[in-house]
């Protein structure tokens, strides 16, 4: 049995067959030579500490495993670290990293936190696609008083007067009722405007309206939401008379000037009902 002295005050046992060996003392980490002087501290060479033991453990084999020789450890070691060196060196330059004296490197890339896309407000609008609506076109209307069935009657002297307060155009239909129907007038009141027929014949009339928008002027009809009413009758009057007088005759005058809304008014006595759209164009 070889007894293993250590400079801090340790000693250790070993076999005699490990002279020539080494190992690494547990409180000072120096390399200690089995059976001869103690060797430089070397890293990377470790072995577990045994205490005293009796003759009667001798042939105990030993609890630490054995190591290389003390010199070619010491060339690997070296090697080694050499090599770790090196590599580390190139990757550094490699990646662009210039060290700079007396500051370290960081142990870490500097993070940066990631933020959602802004869009400049001046970014033009996407393309047309998927979930993209085109914008309809605004819908077609008539100037106010326009006749698209043609010319009517005149030769009276009463005025109508036709107020649309909805929110759809309308085109108004003045039906004479004889003993046959006689169409005297036809003339387009956009939504929200008014308009005065004159020069209306005298008679018994109604009124027969189509609602909507959008019209079609190739098959006079309204695209978007039609709708058809005939207002209850009236009457346009007109009267003429001569009075004499020292110088002769004068010639005098009266007629109807009525008002009709196509909207309902609070507390209105003029009454309307649907009519469908065959009955509109008879």
């Amino acid at each position: 049995m070889l007894i293993v002295p250590c400079e801090c005050g340790e000693q250790y046992y070993a076999d005699e067959s490990h002279a020539g060996s080494g190992i690494r003392c547990t409180k000072c980490s120096r390399v200690l030579l089995i059976g001869g002087s103690s060797p430089a501290p070397a890293k990377g060479i470790s072995a577990p500490r045994y205490g005293p033991e009796s003759s009667a453990d001798a042939s105990r084999p030993p609890a630490f495993t054995a190591i290389s020789q003390p010199g070619r450890m010491g060339i690997w070691v070296s090697s080694g670290v050499v090599a770790a060196a090196a590599l580390l060196t190139a990757f550094y330059f490699a990646a662009g990293g210039r060290p700079e004296a007396g500051k370290q490197l960081p142990a870490r890339p500097q993070e940066i936190p990631a933020r959602p896309f802004e869009a400049p407000s001046s970014a033009q609008p996407a393309a047309p696609g998927r979930g993209y609506t085109v914008p309809e076109t605004p819908p077609r209307s008539l100037p106010l008083g326009a006749t698209p069935l043609g010319g009517g009657i005149t030769g009276g002297i009463s005025n109508l007067q036709v107020q649309n307060g909805t929110q759809h155009d309308a085109l108004v239909r003045l039906v004479r009722l004889l003993h046959r129907e006689q169409k005297i007038r036809n003339f387009y009141v956009p939504a929200g405007e008014e308009f005065i027929a004159t020069q209306v014949p005298p008679g018994e009339y109604v009124l027969r309206v189509a609602f909507g928008r959008d019209w079609d002027s190739a098959s006079r009809r309204f695209n978007h939401a039609p709708s058809f009413a005939e207002t209850q009758r009236f009457t346009l009057h007109e009267r003429h008379w001569t009075t004499q007088t020292e110088d002769g005759y004068i010639k005098h005058a009266e007629a109807s000037k009525m008002s009709i809304t196509l909207h309902k008014v609070p507390f209105g006595n003029f009454q309307s009902h649907p009519i469908t759209q065959e009955e509109f164009w008879r």
